[in-house]
């Protein structure tokens, strides 16, 4: 049952690790005249109207 265990582990570890480096979503619209830039990264979370 320990060799199970582990493999859990270090599968979980692994999606965490690529989930941490995927890139930002970032989406630019044209609304209004204007553009709206909007979207979110790991640590950080962004609405722009230009």
């Amino acid at each position: 049952m320990n060799i199970k265990n582990s493999l859990k582990v270090a599968m979980a570890a692994g999606v965490l690790i690529v989930a941490g480096a995927a890139p930002a979503l970032a989406i630019v619209k044209q609304v209004g005249g204007g553009t709206w830039d909007y979207g979110a990264g790991t640590a950080t979370v962004w609405s722009d109207y230009y």
